[in-house]
């Protein structure tokens, strides 16, 4: 067997990542991502024992050795999802729509003193 997929296995007593792996052994994740391949390939070496969602909000699996069935990945978020789990929950609460004629009565524009001596009040 590849020594590095040995050291794989051997870190996979306890459940990781990826990245964790990568990071534990001095490989690249493509790398890591192959041998994880190759390794689930064969029946009952490796499992997706959890799921975790990373920054961009996508479930990425945690990986540990076992022959259980795999646990089933979560639903995928919407983007709208997403984008509110990104700008927080008061960011979501101030996105309320407003209706036009709030936003005109707000928007009126203000004449200065001379030119309303020279044209009159605005319309």
């Amino acid at each position: 067997m590849n020594p590095n997929r040995q050291r794989i296995l051997d870190l996979l007593a306890t459940p990781h990542s990826r990245d964790e792996l990568a990071a534990a052994i001095p490989l690249s994740v493509s790398t890591v991502a192959q041998h994880l391949k190759d390794l689930r390939a064969a029946p009952g070496v490796v499992r997706v024992a959890n799921w975790y969602r990373n920054t961009q909000g996508s479930p990425s699996p945690v990986y540990e050795v076992g022959s259980a069935p795999d646990v089933p990945p979560p639903p995928v978020l919407r983007v709208r999802g997403v984008s509110g789990r990104r700008r927080g929950p008061r960011a979501a609460a101030s996105a309320k729509p407003v209706p036009a004629p709030q936003l005109v009565e707000t928007v009126r524009c203000r004449r200065d003193p001379l030119t309303a001596a020279f044209f009159g009040p605005p319309a």
